[in-house]
């Protein structure tokens, strides 16, 4: 997805790519549950904006806000791990 394009590191190896993963989890596992919903239908499942309002019972507002929130959060979570520069 073209919005998560600046978080994800662009070079990895294997033990990079496992790196990743474990962080993406505990990512995942420290949110909220409503939020770690929102993240894995849009960046899991492909939901649009649209059908995450109506799953969720959000406005689009609540959406992308929460969207843009976890995205950040991720990004700095890479950025402190030095996978990424800010």
């Amino acid at each position: 997805m073209e919005e998560c394009g600046d978080i994800f590191p662009e070079q990895s190896n294997v033990s990079d790519e496992n790196e990743i993963k474990i962080i993406i989890n505990k990512f995942l596992m420290d949110l909220p549950l409503k939020k770690r919903k929102v993240f894995m239908l849009r960046y899991w499942y492909f939901l649009s904006v649209k059908e995450i309002m109506e799953e969720c019972k959000m406005s689009k507002s609540q959406v992308e806000v929460a969207l843009f929130r976890m995205r950040k959060l991720l990004k700095e979570e890479f950025e402190e791990r030095g996978y990424i520069r800010g």
